[in-house]
C-alpha cells in the first residue's frame, strides 16, 4: 500500500519526472509530479506508478536546494 512521502515513477510516461505521493484517501491517491509541474490522481491499486529505485551511480536532486548529486552507495 502506499503511503504520503514516498517516491515513485510513472510507468508509462516518464516526461513526467519523479513523483511524490501527497495524499491517500481510501482507493485513491494523488502524486505531484514537480518537474512537469502536475498533481494526478491515480486509483491505488494502478499499475502506472511504480517505487523510485535509486542505485548507486544514478542522479538525483536533494531537496530543498535543488542541487544535482550523484548516488554513491
Amino acid at each position: 500500500m502506499w503511503k504520503p512521502g514516498e517516491r515513485v515513477t510513472h510507468r508509462f510516461h516518464s516526461e513526467l519526472g519523479t513523483g511524490r505521493i501527497v495524499a491517500v484517501q481510501g482507493r485513491s491517491l494523488k502524486v505531484e509530479f514537480p518537474e512537469a509541474g502536475q498533481e494526478l490522481s491515480f486509483a491505488a491499486g494502478t499499475d502506472a506508478l511504480v517505487p523510485l529505485a535509486i542505485v548507486p551511480g544514478g542522479r538525483a536532486r536533494l531537496e530543498p536546494t535543488g542541487e544535482l548529486v550523484v548516488v554513491e552507495s
